[in-house]
């Protein structure tokens, strides 16, 4: 029984590592730290299951995290492009892209 236990907290605690997801994109073409800055955060912070954002206005990142199981890199990408006038492009692999690609390999072997 207290394996079980064990075994259920460890799926839980596994599943929320796995969903919980940070990706950086880079935003091209905004022009003024107010207004631009602001744009981005309200259209991300607008889309459900973001937990945060963050511009990094003076080098043109914008670091975003989220639950995976309700929101990919592609949305994120598909909805400030929609939204606002700026290039918009994924540029660094997070720890847990790299963590759930390796689980996916593992899983095959299965």
């Amino acid at each position: 029984m207290r394996f079980l236990k064990i075994n259920i907290i460890f799926l839980a605690f596994f599943s929320i590592l796995i969903s919980n997801k940070m990706t950086t994109f880079k935003v091209d073409g905004m022009m003024c730290l107010s207004g631009c800055v602001v744009k981005v955060n309200s259209v991300v912070n607008s889309i459900d299951g973001i937990s945060s954002s963050k511009v990094d206005f003076k080098r043109g990142f914008l670091t975003v995290n989220y639950d995976s199981l309700k929101v990919t890199d592609d949305i994120i990408i598909k909805e400030l492009s929609s939204q606002t006038t700026y290039k918009v492009k994924k540029v660094k692999k997070d720890f847990n892209n790299i963590l759930f690609d390796w689980l996916k390999i593992f899983k095959k072997d299965i």
